[in-house]
């Protein structure tokens, strides 16, 4: 910035008068011009100022809500540094920033962030928009009725359908709603495909007895959750205290978790079809003794039990076994062996729509999974349709059909107590999984070692399958007595039967 600094001096009148119009050289930056001074003035010397890169300088403003109204603790946060700083109680905030690129989030609790570049505003008036997540007009569901968000003063979360199905490998809905709803504990009790994990509301309720909530699918009280694809839901609410959950009485003790599924929409035949696929693997091996270090081992066993004569138990099938001075022709990894690339195949289709006063939506969904061990799968069918129908203007009719079945094969069990999947890490190196004559190793093929059959021949060998069906009905009559009084009335059945189917080959263990 350039500038002059005139300053008046009386006692030059008499000057003036005599010099006239006086032209003073001032030199500038390294520049020398003449510039004419008014008579009654005295030219300085012209002062450059700048500021540094590194110069901080302030930056305020005030940050309302949608209504004006100024919002106390807002927080304002410079995107390049950790300086931050938030709002006083009439929404007034400072903050230095380092540069005009600079920028500035704006975030409160409830309301949607905002991003502005500083430019060269040094003054800025922000207004937050509330979050549509935030939405306090929302229908929950509770034990005893509906209500909107901002009623209820009970434990209740609520989870759409889209956030459960946003791990689309999930073969249960417990799965898909793990991490969702604090205070919600869920376990995998089984690595087996298919398995059922375990739901833990706010803790343990009991020691001895069951800790599983109360399930209750479109009124149905005590249904079973594994008969619901999680394609088909269309909101999930969990309960977790006693006053939320005091209509269901005892059976609520350990929470309750109530789930709504999807209804048709009035307007033209909509048809989906998702296929989704995933994979799973073993991810890490366990350290096990490989086949020299076997062969350590059973040298000095026999050293131990003979000391006269310390040599290596004998085999049946010796040449096949070692080559000279016991050294092993195989170092068979059986954790590699007897595990594979599982493929996970999931397939739905959806078909809905209606016109004024009737709905209708159906889906059908198949499930394979294949487990990550040999020959192990879980398999699951499942079909859902529901009916809505206005058959009066004063009476409306819901009806829901669920039904279903599923197989999978339990390899981890062989029936002969020693199980294929103890065997994959109990079972020696020094084994191959078959021989050149096409026969499977087995345990007892070196003499004093228990007999057993190697663990891919026990996967390969044994069917030990666990089918169920079921299947259930509700249907519920919807009488509007006035505007502001409806009788409902409802019936449901629903039916569960399972069976298991085994076979071993004749030959194992014989």
């Amino acid at each position: 910035m350039k500038f002059f600094l005139r300053i008046p001096y009386p006692w030059c009148t008499t000057m003036k008068a005599a010099l006239g119009q006086v032209f003073i050289a001032t030199i500038l930056t390294g520049l020398s011009y003449a510039r004419p001074v008014e008579p009654g003035t005295l030219a300085t010397k012209q002062v450059k100022t700048k500021r540094t890169a590194n110069m901080a300088f302030p930056v305020s403003g005030k940050v309302v809500d949608e209504k004006g109204l100024p919002l106390p603790g807002v927080t304002i946060r410079l995107n390049s540094t950790n300086r931050g700083t938030t709002t006083d109680v009439s929404g007034n905030f400072m903050i230095n920033a380092d540069a005009d690129t600079d920028v500035l989030t704006f975030s409160f609790i409830g309301y949607e962030n905002q991003i502005v570049t500083i430019g060269t505003t040094r003054t800025f008036n922000i207004q937050l928009k509330v979050s549509a997540a935030n939405n306090l007009t929302e229908v929950t569901v509770i034990g005893y009725g509906t209500t909107t968000r901002s009623n209820v003063s009970s434990a209740v979360s609520t989870v759409k359908g889209d956030a459960l199905n946003e791990r689309p490998t999930s073969s249960s809905v417990l799965q898909g709603l793990a991490g969702k709803v604090s205070g919600v504990n869920i376990m995998n009790n089984s690595g087996r495909p298919g398995g059922a994990p375990a739901i833990k509301i706010r803790g343990n309720g009991s020691i001895t007895t069951s800790n599983e909530p109360l399930y209750v699918i479109d009124g149905v009280v005590g249904a079973d959750i594994t008969t619901i694809d999680p394609s088909i839901i269309e909101s999930l609410d969990v309960l977790k205290d006693a006053a939320s959950a005091a209509i269901y009485g005892a059976r609520g003790a350990n929470g309750v978790v109530l789930v709504t599924t999807k209804r048709g929409k009035s307007g033209a035949a909509d048809i989906s079809f998702n296929n989704t696929i995933g994979f799973n693997s073993l991810q890490r091996k366990i350290d096990l003794i490989d086949a020299n270090g076997f062969v350590e081992v059973i040298k000095r066993l026999a050293k131990y039990q003979n000391p006269g004569d310390p040599q290596a138990p004998g085999s049946t099938r010796m040449d096949d076994l070692f080559t000279g001075n016991y050294v092993p022709r195989y170092n068979t990894d059986w954790q590699e062996e007897s595990t594979r690339l599982a493929v996970l195949n999931n397939h739905s289709l959806t078909i809905s729509g209606g016109k004024e006063g009737l709905s209708i939506m159906a889906n059908v969904t198949y499930r394979n999974q294949q487990g990550i061990l040999l020959n192990a799968y879980d398999r699951q069918l499942k079909g859902y349709m529901n009916l809505g129908w206005d058959v009066k203007p004063w009476v409306h009719i819901d009806m829901r059909l669920n039904a279903g079945g599923g197989q999978n094969n339990d390899v981890g069990s062989d029936g002969f107590t020693l199980t294929g999947l103890r065997q994959l890490y109990d079972f020696p190196a020094i084994f191959p999984v078959q021989y050149a004559d096409g026969t499977y190793s087995r345990k007892d093929d070196v003499v004093g070692l228990e007999r057993s059959e190697n663990p891919v021949r026990l996967f390969n060998g044994i069917k030990n399958v666990n089918g169920r069906t079921f299947s259930s009905a509700n249907l519920g009559f919807t009488f509007h007595l006035t505007d502001k009084l409806d009788l409902i009335t409802t019936g449901s059945a629903q039916t569960n039967a399972g069976y298991n189917l085994y076979y071993a080959d004749r030959q194992l263990a014989a």
